[in-house]
Protein backbone atom coordinates (compact mmCIF):
# COMPACT_ATOMS: atom_id res chain seq x y z
CA UNK A 1 0.00 0.00 0.00
CA UNK A 2 0.78 3.57 -0.51
CA UNK A 3 2.20 5.36 2.61
CA UNK A 4 0.33 8.39 1.30
CA UNK A 5 -2.82 6.49 1.64
CA UNK A 6 -2.18 5.05 5.78
CA UNK A 7 -2.93 6.78 8.52
CA UNK A 8 -0.31 8.78 10.66
CA UNK A 9 -0.14 10.86 13.91
CA UNK A 10 0.44 14.51 14.74
CA UNK A 11 0.82 14.32 18.55
CA UNK A 12 -2.36 12.46 19.68
CA UNK A 13 -4.29 13.50 16.50
CA UNK A 14 -4.83 10.94 13.95
CA UNK A 15 -5.48 11.36 10.62
CA UNK A 16 -6.54 9.16 7.93
CA UNK A 17 -3.94 9.90 5.79
CA UNK A 18 -0.82 11.46 4.89
CA UNK A 19 -2.21 14.47 2.38
CA UNK A 20 -2.62 17.70 3.65
CA UNK A 21 -4.28 20.73 1.94
CA UNK A 22 -2.48 23.99 2.79
CA UNK A 23 -4.65 26.93 3.65
CA UNK A 24 -5.93 28.68 0.26
CA UNK A 25 -7.69 31.93 0.07
CA UNK A 26 -10.83 31.33 -1.25
CA UNK A 27 -13.25 34.55 -0.36
CA UNK A 28 -16.17 32.94 0.53
CA UNK A 29 -16.81 33.71 3.99
CA UNK A 30 -19.52 36.80 3.86
CA UNK A 31 -18.31 40.73 4.24
CA UNK A 32 -18.45 40.30 8.39
CA UNK A 33 -16.39 37.32 8.32
CA UNK A 34 -19.42 34.61 8.65
CA UNK A 35 -18.60 30.92 7.23
CA UNK A 36 -21.15 30.92 4.09
CA UNK A 37 -22.87 27.89 2.58
CA UNK A 38 -20.12 28.15 -0.59
CA UNK A 39 -17.01 27.59 2.45
CA UNK A 40 -19.11 24.53 3.77
CA UNK A 41 -19.16 23.42 0.53
CA UNK A 42 -15.40 24.09 -0.60
CA UNK A 43 -13.80 22.26 2.24
CA UNK A 44 -16.64 19.51 2.10
CA UNK A 45 -15.42 19.04 -1.25
CA UNK A 46 -11.83 18.60 -0.72
CA UNK A 47 -12.32 16.03 2.39
CA UNK A 48 -15.07 13.88 0.72
CA UNK A 49 -12.23 14.43 -2.11
CA UNK A 50 -9.94 12.47 0.46
CA UNK A 51 -7.91 15.19 1.50
CA UNK A 52 -6.73 13.55 5.41
CA UNK A 53 -6.12 16.97 6.98
CA UNK A 54 -7.77 20.25 5.73
CA UNK A 55 -5.76 23.51 6.77
CA UNK A 56 -8.77 26.26 6.50
CA UNK A 57 -7.68 29.74 5.08
CA UNK A 58 -5.94 32.19 7.22
CA UNK A 59 -8.35 34.04 10.10
CA UNK A 60 -7.50 36.83 12.12
CA UNK A 61 -7.54 36.62 16.12
CA UNK A 62 -8.40 40.60 15.95
CA UNK A 63 -10.18 42.63 13.29
CA UNK A 64 -7.67 44.95 12.90
CA UNK A 65 -5.89 42.32 11.68
CA UNK A 66 -7.77 41.24 9.07
CA UNK A 67 -5.93 41.87 5.56
CA UNK A 68 -8.48 41.06 3.06
CA UNK A 69 -12.56 41.12 2.42
CA UNK A 70 -14.49 38.50 2.79
CA UNK A 71 -12.13 36.72 5.39
CA UNK A 72 -13.31 33.55 7.85
CA UNK A 73 -13.94 35.23 11.01
CA UNK A 74 -12.25 33.99 14.49
CA UNK A 75 -11.83 37.15 16.70
CA UNK A 76 -15.16 37.06 18.45
CA UNK A 77 -17.68 34.25 19.56
CA UNK A 78 -20.79 34.96 17.20
CA UNK A 79 -18.53 32.88 14.24
CA UNK A 80 -18.46 30.06 16.41
CA UNK A 81 -21.57 29.00 14.90
CA UNK A 82 -20.67 29.22 11.45
CA UNK A 83 -17.47 27.99 12.30
CA UNK A 84 -18.93 24.95 13.82
CA UNK A 85 -20.84 23.97 11.57
CA UNK A 86 -17.94 24.09 8.93
CA UNK A 87 -15.89 21.46 11.17
CA UNK A 88 -18.32 18.96 11.54
CA UNK A 89 -18.93 18.86 7.95
CA UNK A 90 -15.49 18.37 7.39
CA UNK A 91 -15.47 15.68 9.98
CA UNK A 92 -18.56 14.04 8.74
CA UNK A 93 -16.66 13.25 5.68
CA UNK A 94 -13.70 12.01 7.66
CA UNK A 95 -11.05 14.76 7.88
CA UNK A 96 -9.36 16.48 10.36
CA UNK A 97 -9.08 20.30 10.46
CA UNK A 98 -6.96 23.20 11.44
CA UNK A 99 -7.15 26.98 10.46
CA UNK A 100 -4.43 29.37 9.91
CA UNK A 101 -3.46 32.10 12.03
CA UNK A 102 -2.81 35.61 10.76
CA UNK A 103 -2.67 38.95 11.65
CA UNK A 104 -2.19 41.41 8.72
CA UNK A 105 -0.95 44.35 11.35
CA UNK A 106 -2.57 47.87 12.03
CA UNK A 107 -2.24 49.62 8.90
CA UNK A 108 0.21 53.55 9.51
CA UNK A 109 -1.25 56.38 8.60
CA UNK A 110 0.52 56.95 5.51
CA UNK A 111 0.54 60.63 3.75
CA UNK A 112 -1.31 60.89 0.74
CA UNK A 113 2.28 61.17 -1.50
CA UNK A 114 3.43 57.57 0.31
CA UNK A 115 -0.28 56.29 -0.77
CA UNK A 116 -0.17 57.18 -4.43
CA UNK A 117 3.33 55.71 -4.81
CA UNK A 118 1.90 52.17 -3.21
CA UNK A 119 1.67 49.72 -5.55
CA UNK A 120 -0.50 47.98 -2.95
CA UNK A 121 -3.99 48.90 -2.04
CA UNK A 122 -4.98 47.81 1.29
CA UNK A 123 -7.42 47.19 3.08
CA UNK A 124 -8.68 49.43 6.10
CA UNK A 125 -11.42 48.13 8.43
CA UNK A 126 -13.48 51.45 9.51
CA UNK A 127 -13.18 52.14 13.24
CA UNK A 128 -11.37 49.71 14.56
CA UNK A 129 -7.53 49.80 16.20
CA UNK A 130 -5.49 47.18 17.25
CA UNK A 131 -5.35 46.06 21.25
CA UNK A 132 -2.28 47.36 21.64
CA UNK A 133 -1.66 51.08 22.60
CA UNK A 134 1.53 50.83 20.01
CA UNK A 135 1.21 48.66 16.96
CA UNK A 136 3.93 50.13 15.50
CA UNK A 137 7.75 50.79 16.56
CA UNK A 138 8.52 54.62 16.46
CA UNK A 139 11.65 55.04 14.14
Amino acid sequence: MNILLTPARIGSLEIPNRIVMPPMTTRTADEEGYVTDDTVAYYLARAQGGVGLITVEMASPEKAGRHRRREIGIYDDRFVPGLTRLIDAIHRAGAKASIQLGHGGGIPAATSAARRRSRHRQFRIRSTRPHSKRSFPRR
